[in-house]
């Protein structure tokens, strides 16, 4: 008995000591639970200030956990408002990525852009997933309007030289197929010496409006004071060519110019690039600017022959 009695004894000694770990194990997760609770409690007394909206939204049932004061204030204007956000960004190329991704967000004719963070975590032992929302959009538009006075030409509001070389450039490193058009006005300095600088710009303006036309993917810029490039992407020779004549004797037949004692023309000259073939931006814009010429010479003599003729019909008899 006195062997089981110790035994016993030992037993009871461990089974209090096990106990009392126990209870400072207990003790020990109560504790740092209150102070995970403090810390959240912290956060989000925080969070509610920051400038970014944060939603935190339940993993299983999307639920909405959590909202600061800004975020409330975006729901309280859009009920929809994260539903959609989450449609976008579910819908983002880039959501596999841990990098933020940006979302345009259209409603009701407004649109505005966001920068989304979106990340994982425990909330209250719910898997929980928090999105943080930056709404860049007056930086957005801050970027568009300085590419408007970088990029864009102040009478015509086509994109300038700097721009369409940019792009040519990217296409052919891309090694596009597409087509370039040098436009140059006829007797632009006739008009401005004669009839005013106005009547000048009308009809600088009145040839970007028609080169416009010429289909939706082709970007114009006005390179100079009365040139132009088109950069008409997938067009080759012979579709930009019958293209932009149908342009001319649009422009030359412009009701504009009716009982004004001059017309409008234009001459142009194409270089035509074919896909994966690399040609360098100089050969292109030679060839373009060299055809241009032959084509404003003809124009010039035509019209050369023509007053020619005019002035012999016009002749007296004796």
């Amino acid at each position: 008995m006195g062997d089981f009695s110790g035994a016993f004894n030992t037993m009871v000694e461990q089974l209090a000591e096990r106990e009392k770990i126990l209870d400072e194990k207990v003790k020990q997760i109560q504790e740092e639970s209150e102070a995970l609770e403090q810390v959240i409690l912290l956060l989000t007394t925080l969070v509610r200030y920051v400038t970014q909206q944060i939603f935190v939204v339940g993993k299983s049932t999307n639920s909405i956990l959590f909202t600061n004061d800004i975020a409330s204030n975006e729901l309280r204007h859009d009920a929809d408002y994260l539903k959609n956000l989450m449609y976008l960004i579910s819908n983002h190329d880039d959501t596999d990525t841990e990098d933020d991704i940006e979302i345009t967000y259209k409603r009701d004719g407004d649109t505005r852009y966001f920068m989304v963070s979106k990340y994982s975590l425990k909330w209250h032992n719910e898997d929980a997933e928090v999105y943080s929302i930056n709404d860049i959009t007056n930086v957005r538009r801050e970027i568009a309007d300085l590419e408007t006075h970088v990029y864009r030409d102040s009478l015509t509001n086509l994109y300038n030289r700097a721009y369409g070389m940019m792009i040519l450039e990217l296409w052919l490193q891309e090694k596009r197929r597409f087509s370039l058009v040098f436009v140059d006005l006829d007797n632009l300095k006739y008009v401005n010496d004669v009839h005013g600088h106005s009547e000048g710009d009308i009809y600088i303006i009145r040839t970007g409006e028609y080169l416009q036309t010429f289909s939706s993917d082709a970007l114009v810029c006005r390179i100079g004071g009365d040139e132009f490039m088109v950069l008409a992407s997938g067009f080759g020779f012979d579709d930009t060519y019958q293209r932009m004549i149908e342009l001319a004797q649009k422009l030359r037949d412009d009701d504009y110019t009716r009982d004004k004692g001059y017309t409008y023309n234009m001459s142009f000259g194409i270089a035509s690039v074919n896909k994966d073939v690399y040609m360098p931006m100089s050969d292109v814009l030679g060839a373009a600017d060299l055809r241009m010429y032959d084509n404003k010479q003809r124009n010039k003599l035509r019209a050369r022959q023509a007053r020619q003729r005019m002035a012999q019909q016009n002749e007296v008899p004796e």
